[in-house]
């Protein structure tokens, strides 16, 4: 499969799948997780936070899916908890590698190609 590399905001951009840099109890953040909340509009932000709440917490590096909501144009969110980094001594590699390669394989078990 090709890779393609895009430059855009995550939350107008057509595709199966965005990913969600969440924190450990899914709530709506600041940054991209905030974005993604604002993009999907008040009905979605209320449907994507009952969703949210009822698959939380997770740990670091792991992935949960949702559907999109409301006005985004993807399919589904894959919500990721990444690892915060300390000083490089706390695991924080390893986590990062599992967060990468959990989000891949949630993907794939939703059918999910972009």
């Amino acid at each position: 499969m090709p890779l393609e590399i895009v430059q855009s905001d995550i939350t107008k951009i057509r595709t199966d799948a965005i990913v969600n840099s969440a924190n450990l109890k899914l709530k709506r953040g600041r940054g991209v997780c905030g974005a993604i909340f604002k993009a999907s509009g008040y009905n979605g932000r209320i449907q994507m936070s009952k969703d949210c709440k009822k698959l939380a917490p997770i740990k670091a590096g792991y992935a949960v899916a949702t559907p999109a909501y409301g006005k985004l144009p993807c399919n589904f969110i894959i919500h990721v908890v990444p690892p915060k980094y300390v000083d490089g001594t706390k695991n924080e590699e390893e986590i990062l590698r599992r967060t990468y390669l959990n989000a891949l394989r949630t993907a794939i078990v939703y059918g999910c190609k972009s």
